[in-house]
């Protein structure tokens, strides 16, 4: 006997075959789930995570004809009491359509496995879900490997086995280096210790599979991976958000090489890069044939804080081997900055925040001392004097009890409840793209534990660089740190980027007499401003309020200042181990001081030291909190 298939089983079958061919093209898999609806992994994951985010996407298919709430949260389950002990986020699925749910993890590993799916008020489900350990914070003692991304146009095998070709064969210990050894080396000895021959044998660059519209549409996807390769006819396909979160990735500190390409794409003008990589290659290391039968031609160029730049070829075989050994010295260029001192009194100097970290250990003895000699001998003797000995089970609890008061009005009157925060952060505002690449940091000291945790937006990325117990996510409104992440007493530290859209700026005008006029709607006071307009005349002042206007004359006409890429300020090749703050805290120092020249901004430029961090969002707002901010903003105003 034939049955009628109903409309409703109809339209979940060929939801299910839709979902299932959209998981084959980008190779993952999917999950039927109570109710009939189903859950596709479209995460993007890298095989070596350092650094970034991971963006869990996952795509709810309902085909039904209600609209049910869907809670995934990540692990499933628990082993352990470090890492994360919950990401988690509740959507709406609409039906008869598809609905999209994304987690953002930080570069901490998750204390369990797999996923929970609860629909309506089913009983949760176990997803199988891939499991990623991030190296970052736990791979000290361990060698950090590169990950790369390449489109679907392109060889992941070709491209592995021609960096193997073109690095050269190490000296000694081959690719078994830690990451603390690394930390006390310049940028140039990094690069000739990561860039040999074992090394490259070690990475895979992961091919994306899927179609064009299948790419992530916002740049944490990509926050992970040290270099994207994007073929010129995958580029083509992708939808307009995809290549805006591409591009945002670039600017923040990404590195993006498009293949088939003479030019770049509209929107991805680039500023030559200040410095050019040293890389420790020889003539006697190439490979058979030197540079004859290839075509050179890479054209890399600076955009924010990252790189963009061109290969007229497709076929990784047919690039010089000086412009893949060019190419491989920047990937380490975007990982160096994340080989940071992680001890806490380094920390504590990198990000300055303010509170009472020492343990006043001498006023607790002072205390428990007393305690004693009272609830002992003193209790002893006042009760063999009254001859009261049974007043002692009365009289110990009571002193206990007093004297345990006595510490909590102590802690309370010398630190209060009040946390403290301390912000920083340097901004590169292009105000004619109204596009900001902020890199920050904060420190967090609380002296009891917070009310709300802390709450960041769904645009920041975050890299926790203090030990993390139990720490749960909340993904709504915005990124809600809700526990584990701030204990009492005790300092943590985070730093921070974003890349986004903004509408601060400086307004910047020429007046008739050849005087200068600007007003400061940077959302912050300037402490100190230095610009230099096109004709390289310039110009400096201090002390500016939000808001205030006001007519600069020229300190210095037609001689601009050598100008320091602000773009290389998170790569700069100290010598000594690299601070979690990215250095800014000494920059802003600098920048300050009267005569300092170290950020003098080039033709058509300003640098400016904020008294606040407007572009780098605080994560206690909703609370009263004693914290200090800083920042720098370098900007292009354009024409006004």
């Amino acid at each position: 006997m034939r049955r009628r298939i109903s409309g409703t089983h109809a339209a979940l079958l060929a939801a299910t075959l839709l979902l299932l061919a959209g998981g084959q093209a980008a190779a993952q898999e999917v999950h039927p789930l109570s109710g009939g609806l189903t859950l596709t992994d479209m995460t993007l994951v890298p095989p070596s995570w350092w650094h970034g985010m991971i963006e869990w996407r996952f795509v709810i298919g309902n085909p039904t004809a209600q609209t049910l709430p869907v809670e995934i949260t990540m692990p499933a389950s628990t082993y352990r009491s470090e890492g994360i002990a919950g990401v988690s986020q509740t959507v709406l699925a609409n039906a008869g359509t598809r609905t999209q749910a994304t987690l953002h993890q930080p570069p901490v590993r998750l204390a369990g496995h797999n996923a929970s799916v609860r629909v309506a008020r089913h009983r949760p489900e176990t997803i199988s879900c891939r499991t990623v350990y991030p190296s970052h914070k736990q791979g000290t003692y361990s060698a950090p490997r590169l990950s790369l991304l390449v489109s679907k146009g392109l060889s992941a095998e070709e491209l592995k086995a021609s960096l193997e070709a073109t690095a050269p064969v190490a000296k000694s210990g081959g690719a078994h280096f830690s990451v603390s050894q690394l930390r006390h080396l310049s940028h140039d000895q990094v690069v000739s210790k990561m860039f040999t021959r074992e090394a490259m044998k070690e990475i895979n660059p992961l091919r994306f599979e899927g179609e064009g519209a299948a790419w992530p549409r916002h740049w944490l996807a990509y926050s992970a991976f040290d270099g994207c390769l994007i073929a010129a006819a995958d580029f083509e396909r992708m939808p307009e958000e995809a290549r805006n979160a591409l591009r945002d990735y670039a600017a923040i500190g990404g590195h993006v090489t498009f293949m088939g390409m003479d030019t770049l794409p509209e929107g991805w003008e680039t500023r030559e890069p200040a410095r050019e990589i040293i890389l420790f290659m020889r003539t006697d290391t190439l490979p058979e044939g030197g540079e004859t039968g290839v075509q050179p031609g890479l054209r890399p160029g600076g955009i924010g804080f990252g790189h963009a730049g061109t290969l007229p070829v497709t076929d990784f075989t047919a690039i010089a081997t000086n412009d893949l050994a060019r190419l491989a010295g920047d990937w380490i260029a975007t990982m160096r900055p994340w080989l940071t001192e992680d001890s806490t009194s380094a920390l504590l100097k990198a990000i300055p925040v303010v509170g009472n970290i020492r343990v006043p250990a001498r006023s607790f003895l002072l205390i428990l001392l007393v305690f004693a000699l009272l609830a002992g001998p003193g209790a002893v003797f006042y009760t063999r004097r009254a001859n009261r000995r049974l007043w002692l089970l009365a009289i110990v609890p009571a002193f206990s009890l007093l004297f345990s008061l006595v510490i909590v009005v102590y802690a309370l009157l010398s630190e209060g409840t009040t946390p403290s925060q301390h912000r920083q952060a340097v901004t590169l505002l292009d105000q004619t793209r109204r596009h900001a690449a902020t890199v920050g940091a904060v420190g967090i000291y609380a002296p009891v534990s917070l009310r709300d945790g802390l709450h960041f937006d769904h645009g920041t990325e975050i890299t926790p660089l203090s030990s993390v117990n139990s720490g749960r996510i909340a993904i709504g409104q915005g990124q809600h740190y809700a526990a584990g992440w701030v204990r009492p007493r005790l300092p943590v530290f985070f730093t921070l980027r974003r890349s986004e859209t903004r509408a601060e700026r400086l307004v910047v005008s020429s007046t008739a007499t050849g005087t200068v006029e600007v007003v400061n709607a940077l959302g912050a006071p300037i402490l100190r401003l230095q610009l230099c307009d096109a004709r390289g005349d310039f110009y400096e002042t201090r002390d500016l309020a939000a808001g205030e206007r006001r007519t600069l004359v020229t300190t210095r006409k037609g001689q601009p200042y050598a100008f320091y890429e602000p773009s290389r300020i998170i790569r700069l090749p100290a010598q000594q181990a690299t601070d979690g703050g990215w250095h800014l805290n000494d920059l802003i120092k600098k920048a300050l001081t009267e005569n300092d020249h170290t950020l003098a901004p080039a033709a058509g430029s300003y640098v400016a030291v904020l008294d606040g961090a407007p572009f780098l969002e605080d994560p206690l707002a909703y609370c009263r909190t004693r914290g200090t901010a800083q920042s720098i903003v370098v900007g292009w105003p354009g024409t006004e």
